[in-house]
């Protein structure tokens, strides 16, 4: 074990690594549960990313109760980073997959109504493929758009419960801590 560790019988450490913007949040959460922060480094790959160490006392008033408010804390903070991931998936596929087959019409169009040495019939088939393709566009607009709008609404419904979530669980932490206080 490296020499920050050295007392761990009488201190509990936790290591975290974060992104950078979401430091001092982080560090609320953690200064909540009655850890304080010993290190900061960042990584050296990734320039947004830190790595964190807190400590707090080993023997501690609750720490069972306040051990199961940390993973629920730590599950809830996760899951509102996975919604936040997964914001637009649906909308950024739907658009991909159209835009994909847009471009695949127009092109094969443009190819036939360019190609000299097809007959009419084929030249008539390109510009009608050329002509689909620029529909399929323009169609796929508004329901990509309303997609997206759902997505939206989705994401800050999700939000809002994570959110409530993680304050009722700091909220109760408050509570045990404070109680440890007096």
């Amino acid at each position: 074990m490296g020499k920050i560790y050295d007392d761990y019988k009488n201190t509990d450490y936790l290591e975290v690594t974060v992104l950078r913007e979401k430091l001092e949040e982080v560090n609320g959460y953690y200064t909540t549960l009655g850890y304080k922060q010993i290190s900061c480094k960042e990584d050296k790959v990734y320039g947004n990313l830190l790595h964190l160490v807190f400590a707090r006392p080993h023997n501690i008033e609750n720490k069972d109760r306040l051990q199961y408010l940390q993973v629920k804390l730590e599950s809830h903070i996760n899951s509102l980073s996975k919604v936040e991931e997964k914001k637009h998936e649906k909308s950024l596929i739907v658009s991909l997959i159209v835009g994909c087959v847009t471009m695949a019409l127009f092109i094969i169009g443009l190819t036939l109504a360019l190609n000299q040495q097809a007959k009419s019939g084929v030249v008539v088939l390109g510009v009608v493929l050329s002509v689909v393709s620029f529909i399929v566009g323009v169609g796929s607009i508004k329901p990509i758009s309303d997609i997206y709008k759902k997505e939206n609404a989705d994401f800050k419904v999700k939000i809002a419960k994570n959110e409530s979530e993680i304050a009722f669980i700091l909220e109760e932490i408050k509570r045990l801590v404070k109680t440890d206080e007096e």
